[in-house]
């Protein structure tokens, strides 16, 4: 017998899943047409379901763009909260230099959503992020 906690949690991993692939293909588009050529038709044809399903699983663009960044972000903040080899500060310093570059360069998909600031899109989006900040 199947228990409702056991049904919720099939659920969640399912609603988890298709977020994931929404997310990833948004970078795929992302990465061909950047940020701003992001479309909603385009994303749903490139994961594989129909506008309306994209929906279902965020608000807006905007909660997509949320949704990229908040990665993005965790992903550049897991890779440099590893302590790198080194005794002195300038050993140090550059551990954590060589990490940040190897991190723009290996990841090129998120550093052009975190750290592209030409992007009017994305200032707009760090905007919002401010406002909802803000005390």
């Amino acid at each position: 017998m199947i228990t409702p906690s056991e049904t919720t949690d099939w659920r969640e991993g399912r609603r988890r899943s298709a977020r994931d692939a929404i997310i990833r293909a948004a970078w795929t588009l992302v990465g061909v047409e950047g940020l701003a050529g992001l479309s909603l038709r385009d994303l749903a044809r490139q994961a594989g379901i129909t506008t309306p399903t994209v929906y279902a699983y965020f608000e807006s663009k905007n909660a997509i763009y949320d949704a990229m960044f908040g990665q993005a972000a965790t992903e550049f903040a897991d890779r440099m909260a590893k302590s790198v080899d080194g005794d002195e500060p300038q050993e140090i310093l550059v551990g954590y230099a060589h990490r940040f570059v190897e991190f723009c360069t290996r990841i090129r998909r998120a550093t052009n959503c975190c750290f592209n600031g030409r992007s009017q899109d994305l200032n707009r989006h760090l905007n919002r992020m401010r406002r909802r900040s803000a005390p």
